[in-house]
């Protein structure tokens, strides 16, 4: 049930990204006086895809170990276990970014003659891109955590219905061995 509420999450902002891609690709196109322009696809992938996956294995941690959904949760501790998914989510998503703005920022230096095998970390990009990080933690939080609760409670409804019809369901009882 995490898997797929987290793959839910991940898939619903994939397609809203999509949508946003391709509408603003049309825009551009429609208004631009030079004509077609290159489809940004390398940028898309780059900043909402690994993003939002980033975000769905986060909430996939959270709801599968640190705050598991359960029938016996009131409506309250269910939308607390929402956003404590989506704080798992944004976490995810600083400690990728911060990974990778640290990767970003390590530069080769050249020489006249070829590359030094010296890396050295550009110390003028780091705090940009790790500023750029929070920013993006912080939106990520803000846009889907109504999303991520709104799954969480979907979730918890389907776990009633699931127990409610197995509980009720004689063949599911008869399917199964009793246990004395």
């Amino acid at each position: 049930m995490p898997l797929a509420a987290a793959g839910i999450v991940a898939g619903v902002l994939i397609l809203q990204a999509l949508l946003g891609l391709l509408l603003t690709s049309a825009w551009a196109v429609f208004t631009s006086s030079v004509g077609l322009q290159p489809f940004p696809v390398l940028g898309f992938i780059e900043n909402d895809v690994i993003r939002i996956v980033v975000f769905g294995v986060g909430v996939w941690l959270s709801l599968k170990y640190a705050a598991p959904l359960a029938i016996a949760h009131t409506w309250l501790r269910s939308i607390g276990r929402g956003v404590i998914a989506a704080l798992f989510g944004a976490l995810a998503v600083l400690a990728a970014g911060i990974v990778w703005s640290v990767l970003a920022a390590v530069n080769v230096s050249s020489y006249p003659f070829g590359y030094s095998l010296d890396p050295s970390i550009n110390a003028d990009a780091l705090p940009n891109n790790l500023f750029a990080v929070a920013e993006t933690t912080v939106s990520s939080l803000v846009e889907w955590l109504p999303l991520v609760v709104l799954v969480t409670l979907v979730a918890k409804i389907w776990l009633a219905r699931q127990t409610a019809v197995e509980v009720t369901d004689p063949a599911s009882r008869a399917a199964s061995p009793a246990v004395h």
